[in-house]
């Protein structure tokens, strides 16, 4: 790295040689904030360096996929496991600059690329008829899904036994197990209802509707919680970011609670 190269030169001059190995290629500076790095294949791919507009020599890196709008853009850092808080952005001097950036390599071949190609294959998506059945049938469902895993009892860690359980299956056999991913929606719906009110219905918001969810919970008639839609989605796409099951669930409680 030369000293006194600016933010722009020094992205370029690390990037273009690593990512045109992979495929991307890079595609300009948008406004004066942001580099792009993208590859087409079913979707388009992002690698997107922005700087910060509000906080001084701040830089984050975006991973996109264009086309699929349930996927939303993540941030480089969730996977750096190394850090011990939260954080969004690097923040850097002229002296760090050259570390900064062999971090973002090593995050970007490890996790980042992989994570593109993953997640741009399409959703799966439950057949309708299994929306009316979980809503239907989902307190028999519950109980076939205990019976299934052989269910202690304990609720204490309930949400991560219901994604431990899915896991086991999808690793035994990738291909939808509709029956039990049936079984395993009826019982999160069934211990979202249980703790925290709700009713099952169909969707009359963004998941369209015909979408089996929970609506009401805690009281709050504006969002509502689609068991099937999160179990479906996560069987698809187990080692995704953003398709975690135990994630989805913590997210929604902290927006009703």
């Amino acid at each position: 790295m030369l000293k006194g190269m600016s933010l722009g030169n020094n992205i370029k001059n690390n990037f273009i040689p690593l990512l045109e190995k992979q495929g991307y290629q890079y595609t300009g500076k948008i406004a004066s904030f942001r580099w792009e790095f993208s590859k087409k294949d079913v979707y388009e791919k992002i690698i997107a360096f922005e700087k910060s507009d509000i906080t001084k020599n701040s830089l984050k890196v975006l991973l996109e996929i264009d086309g699929i709008p349930t996927v939303n853009p993540v941030n480089l850092l969730v996977f750096e496991k190394n850090s011990t808080e939260d954080k969004y952005m690097w923040e850097y001097r002229e002296e760090s600059l050259e570390v900064i950036m062999e971090d973002i390599k090593r995050l970007l071949l490890e996790f980042g690329l992989p994570y593109l190609e993953a997640a741009e294959k399409p959703d799966l998506v439950p057949p309708s008829s299994l929306n009316e059945e979980v809503i239907s049938n989902a307190s028999s469902l519950t109980n076939d899904f205990h019976e299934e895993i052989s269910f202690s009892g304990d609720y204490s860690k309930y949400v991560s036994l219901i994604k431990e359980k899915t896991l086991e299956r999808i690793n035994k056999n990738s291909n939808p197990d509709w029956d039990f991913i049936l079984q395993a929606s009826a019982a999160l719906g069934e211990y979202v209802i249980e703790n925290h009110g709700g009713n099952w219905d169909y969707s009359k918001s963004r998941f369209g509707n015909g979408m089996a969810v929970v609506a009401n919970v805690n009281g709050t008639p504006i969002h509502e919680f689609p068991p099937l839609k999160i179990v479906t989605n996560f069987w698809g796409k187990p080692n995704v970011y953003g398709y975690d099951i135990c994630d989805k669930f913590h997210r929604f409680m902290r927006v009703v609670t």
